[in-house]
């Protein structure tokens, strides 16, 4: 899920990492108790669900699945530097950057090229301030929709985690 949607695919490994972890931590008491392994089991399964209803969420946003993981980038760093940006902009900046990416990554090796690099993080950087999304965070913010551009050209069409 990291190379459909870096932001969420790390939230979940995270969340995942935690479950395992309390789940070898439990006491020796514990450790032959059924209902302690039906609970994990119950995570696991609920987070499956919300991996499924994450990679579909973009349909109900109105982008695809390329633009939603680009929403969520910016939307991590409004949460990360606490500033409020309208949800709406955030939908349509996430529109324009994807355009600008579509522009430039279809050039072969376009992720080792230097001026392909410093013309897309010219114009996120032109991008980003005409939308007024604060300038702390350009450096970031192009890192890491860098990262998952990167991700996306590699893939060529996102996964199908339907089942």
């Amino acid at each position: 899920f990291k190379k459909i949607n870096n932001i969420k695919g790390i939230n979940f490994s995270k969340r995942f990492s935690t479950m395992v972890e309390r789940y070898n931590d439990r006491n020796e008491v514990d450790i032959l108790k059924g209902e302690i392994f039906d609970d994990f089991a119950n995570e696991i399964l609920n987070m499956i669900q919300e991996i499924k209803d994450e990679h579909k969420s973009h349909d109900k946003m109105g982008i695809t699945i390329e633009e939603k993981a680009i929403f969520d980038i910016l939307q991590s760093l409004t949460i990360r530097y606490e500033f409020n940006y309208p949800y709406e902009k955030l939908i349509t900046l996430s529109k324009k950057i994807k355009e600008i990416i579509d522009d430039k990554v279809h050039y072969v090796d376009w992720y080792a090229k230097d001026n392909i690099k410093a013309e897309l993080q010219f114009e996120l950087v032109v991008l980003l301030d005409k939308y007024g999304y604060p300038p702390v965070t350009h450096d970031e913010a192009y890192n890491n929709i860098l990262k998952q551009a990167k991700n996306f050209k590699r893939l060529g069409n996102p996964i199908n985690i339907e089942n």
